[in-house]
This record gives structure tokens, sequence and C-alpha cells, in this order.
């Protein structure tokens, strides 16, 4: 079942969901992506995603983030985070405790989806998902709003990235954030908790599109 955040279904021209655990008989770290494939493949058709239109991002903790065009051609390596402003094109990053950052400006309508842990918090990911998206779009910080995915919280973690990632984002102009309620690691019948499992776990899928025609 896709996960909705009713914070970003109120913009019909946007499609996102969030994947959570679907792992039969288990999945080590190396495989866990490939194992599940057609799975998100399958859910992300209910959506009305081809798999082809999809651009992953890699999961290295980093901080850059990749514009995506149409055309197929992937992402360039390294990238944790990806933007675009164009329709049909979707975003999507793995993830297993770290967080999803969904960005989206109303105003000029492009979006950017990043990956973001301890390590790519602190490196500053989220503040480059937002000059990212002014650089290239000319996205205003007070224009975009920010959803988190589920996420590893303080109950079972040293480091509140997930706070961390909301100061971050304010700090860098935005104004409108929000925050899923849910813990990866307190829920295994719900999400994939890389830290609880202790590496022996899947990857949920966080995606994020324009559509291609608006609806009425």
């Amino acid at each position: 079942m896709i996960v909705s955040f009713a914070f970003l279904s109120r913009f019909p021209w946007v499609a996102h969901g969030f994947i959570p655990r679907w792992t039969p008989g288990g999945a080590s770290p190396a495989r866990a992506e490939e194992k599940l494939t057609p799975h998100h493949v399958a859910m992300l058709r209910a959506r009305g995603i081809s798999h082809g239109a999809l651009a992953l991002a890699e999961q290295i903790h980093g901080r850059d983030v990749a514009l995506v065009a149409r055309g197929g051609e992937p992402p360039r390596a390294g990238a944790d985070g990806l933007a675009t402003e164009t329709p049909g094109v979707a975003l999507g990053i793995h993830v297993a405790d770290c967080g999803a950052i969904y960005l989206v400006d109303p105003v000029r309508r492009a979006i950017a989806l990043l990956h973001s842990g301890k390590r790519g918090t602190a490196a500053g990911i989220p503040e480059e998902g937002v000059s990212t998206m002014a650089r290239a779009f000319g996205s205003r910080p007070g224009d975009l709003v920010a959803a988190l995915s589920p996420c590893i919280h303080a109950c079972c973690y040293e480091v509140d990235f997930a706070a961390e990632i909301l100061r971050r984002l304010a700090a860098a102009g935005v104004r409108e954030v929000w925050r899923h309620p849910d813990c990866t690691a307190c829920r295994p019948d719900r999400y994939d908790s890389y830290r609880r499992d202790k590496g022996r776990t899947g990857r949920m899928l966080a995606f994020l599109m324009i559509r291609e025609m608006p609806l009425r």
C-alpha cells in the first residue's frame, strides 16, 4: 500500500508517495533494491507511473543534488537528491531509516526529492536542495513547501536528525514544513529499518513527479 501525505495531496499537479515495507523472505543490503524492484514497479504502475519514467538517486550520504530532464538519461553518479521542472519525470530514492525530503514549488511548478540521513543532513543536503531549486528554476525559498517521510526518530537513535532537517529547512527560508510522525525503527510491521534489523533489511521507495496533465 502506498502512503500518501495530505500535506502534499492538496497539489493536484503533483504525484507523490511512499512505498513502505515489503520484504518477502528478507533481503540482504546488497540485493534489497534488486529484489524489491518488481514490487515497486507494480506499485508505481498503480499510480500511473511507468518504471522507465523513474530516475533514481544514489544513497551515498552526501549533499549533491542533480537536475533531471526528460530523455531517459540517468542522473549523474553520486547524487543524493534529484530536482526537475519537467512533467512526467518521476524522482525516486530508496530509504531504510533515512528521511526522504519532498520539496514542492507551487509557484514555479518544480520539485525536488532528497535522501537525508545523519551524514547527509550534517553535510547540508536540505539547504542544497533549496539552493538548487533557486538556481535552476528561480524558486523562492518562501514559496517552497517541504514534507519529511517516516524515518528513524530520537527514541531509537542517538541523533535526532529529523529535527535537524526541519531546523535547516526553516533556516533556509522554507516556511511550510511537515514531518510524518512515524519512527521507522518502532514499526517493524510497516517499515524497513537498517538500524533495527542490523543491516539485513529491505528498502522503501519515495517518489515524486509533476503530472503530465494537471487534474481538473
